[in-house]
């Protein structure tokens, strides 16, 4: 009988022990399922902000897309205007060279032609020196010294028409 006692006190306490155990096992299963909806929770926050993340770079590839094709139009464009502005350039190139040399040859013409005019003053003024007035003595050598009749002589060393062409051309005037 002492054992059957014995026995009943351990079955009573096992029970117990059990039943404790089973509260415990009930409260850890608890704290599990709200742990775990905590999480559930969380990660379908992450889930949902990586799924919105993903639409923007979806997003973002075609916007992206649309600019590197955008993009490349434009530097075909502008490759094209530089190359047609080059070639205009070199036309413009061309053209000046041509202007320049066609004056060169104009300032040696003009430059020829100034200098058979000066000739030619200095031969008419030799001859209006030279006639005779209806008045003896009556020249006016101050007025023949000035503007047209001036003394050639002095004065055609004075124009340097070539020279200062030729200068004008290097600094770029003409």
């Amino acid at each position: 009988m002492n054992r059957l006692d014995a026995f009943v006190v351990h079955i009573k306490q096992s029970m117990k022990d059990l039943i404790q155990a089973e509260i415990r096992a009930g409260r850890d299963t608890v704290a599990f399922i709200q742990g775990a909806e905590g999480e559930t929770h969380i990660l379908q926050v992450e889930l949902d902000r990586y799924e919105a993340y993903a639409a923007k770079l979806d997003n973002d590839i075609v916007l992206a897309t649309e600019m590197e094709r955008e993009a490349e139009l434009a530097w075909t464009l502008a490759v094209n205007a530089v190359d047609q502005a080059k070639a205009e350039r070199e036309a413009m190139i061309d053209f000046y060279m041509q202007e320049v040399e066609r004056l060169r040859n104009d300032v040696e013409v003009v430059d020829e032609v100034i200098s058979i005019f000066l000739q030619e003053l200095q031969g008419i003024d030799d001859i209006i020196r030279n006639q005779q007035y209806d008045e003896v003595g009556v020249v006016d050598d101050d007025r023949f010294s000035q503007g047209v009749f001036r003394n050639t002589d002095t004065d055609a060393g004075a124009y340097t028409g070539q020279a200062n062409w030729e200068g004008a051309v290097a600094a770029g005037g003409f």
